[in-house]
């Protein structure tokens, strides 16, 4: 057992099923172990290396940043995280963001300020109420969902198996089914003050919501008077061939989160409301120590112009659809029972329970993959992979499946 292993199992809390691999290095698409092997890596941290490992640019932005300032605290300005803030607002919702560190602390913010709209909307906040009391909190999210770890995030990830231990819970949430138009229409009410979902449920395995289910969400929204909030922290940023995946559906939030692949691996989150709620939260009241740090805005800015190259998203789009192609080879074989996805954000369900057993082959095989259940097999590569690589990765599943 290599020592690094051995360090992991005294000294850090087993909070992760761990594969026995230990990584010392990243190059584009590959992952490379303690002897130097490589590994082709077809979840990207998650989708955190959309761009790859250690992709040039935004190596070079974060070493020029290092070299001239690491932080500051936020009581004054960075030139970093201004322009950042400004490419993702041009570039989507055309209003103000607040950086985090993650993407739970992204949707932490969105959460906290649904509230603060709800108690300002109501009455209670800018003008009293009778009761005093804000009755404009309810937040309606989706079963299978899933926005984060801590407990407001957890509270809004409806996963039963996942809450279970840390009950009790935040109140005011709604858990209704994805894509279930008329159970959401039944749960939403005057007291909502925002809904809250993933345009691809990630976690779950993958499910992308139906465009007249978000075209629901958006007429409720605004019928009530309660925000939409988008949670991109998995589906922004090219992972679903759009630079947001809100554009495939043409249905715009007012608020949207982002993390992951922002700074290119470097930790942060974002939240973005549209200039209508920009303002709700005012000094004071949120905030983080390392949210916005020069060095990841550096970084994001790097990676927001990768992003934005001509014909970088067409190029998603294309080897997606490639992808996608071969996996319904695999479908109409009857080796796969369902393909499902967007762009390079994709999933295969197996007729029989066994997708954590192909996981680990595949690493024996040299290929990082991930399951998300015991019959789904999750593909995130890097948005720069290349179409033999797609082809070796379809190719290694159809021989483990025929087995």
């Amino acid at each position: 057992m290599s020592d690094i292993i051995k360090q992991y199992e005294s000294y850090v809390m087993p909070t992760y099923g761990r594969q026995p691999v230990v990584f010392v290095r990243g190059n584009g698409c590959y992952l490379y172990n303690e002897e130097g092997v490589a590994y082709l890596d077809f979840t990207a941290g998650l989708s955190i290396n959309n761009l790859g490992h250690c992709h040039p640019a935004v190596v070079r932005a974060a070493q020029a940043q290092l070299s001239e300032l690491i932080h500051t605290c936020n009581l004054y300005y960075t030139k970093p995280g201004g322009e950042l803030a400004k490419l993702i607002s041009d570039a989507s919702l055309g209003g103000k963001v607040f950086f985090a560190n993650s993407g739970a602390e992204a949707n932490e913010c969105a959460i906290k300020l649904a509230r603060k709209y709800g108690y300002d909307t109501s009455g209670t906040g800018k003008n009293g109420s009778a009761s005093g009391v804000n009755e404009k909190y309810r937040i309606i999210t989706l079963e299978h969902g899933f926005h984060g770890r801590t407990m407001a995030t957890l509270t809004a990830t409806a996963q039963p198996a996942k809450q279970e231990p840390f009950k009790p819970l935040l109140p005011g949430f709604t858990y209704v089914p994805a894509n279930d138009i008329d159970a959401l229409t039944a749960a939403v009410d005057d007291n909502v003050c925002a809904i809250m979902l993933e345009p691809v449920q990630g976690e779950g395995g993958v499910h992308p919501l139906k465009k007249e289910f978000l075209e629901a969400a958006r007429e409720l929204a605004t019928k009530h008077k309660a925000l939409l909030i988008f949670d991109e922290v998995q589906t922004g940023l090219g992972r679903t061939g759009k630079l947001f995946a809100y554009e495939h559906s043409g249905v715009k939030p007012d608020v949207m989160t982002l993390a992951k692949s922002l700074a290119g691996a470097l930790p942060i989150g974002a939240t973005v409301a549209a200039p209508a709620y920009s303002d709700v939260l005012t000094p004071g009241m949120h905030a983080t120590t390392f949210g916005g740090g020069p060095v990841p805005c550096a970084a994001g800015i790097a990676v927001m112009n990768e992003l934005t190259a001509p014909g970088f998203l067409e190029s998603v789009e294309t080897k997606g659809d490639f992808m996608r192609s071969l996996l319904e080879k695999l479908k109409s074989d009857g080796l796969v029972t369902e393909v499902r996805g967007a762009g390079l954000m994709l999933a295969v369900d197996l007729p029989e329970p066994k997708a954590a057993s192909v996981v680990t082959q595949a690493l024996a095989s040299k290929i990082i993959l991930n399951n998300t259940s015991e019959k789904t097999i999750r593909f995130l590569p890097p948005l720069v992979v290349e179409e033999g690589m797609i082809e070796a990765v379809v190719e290694f599943l159809q021989t483990a499946l025929s087995v």
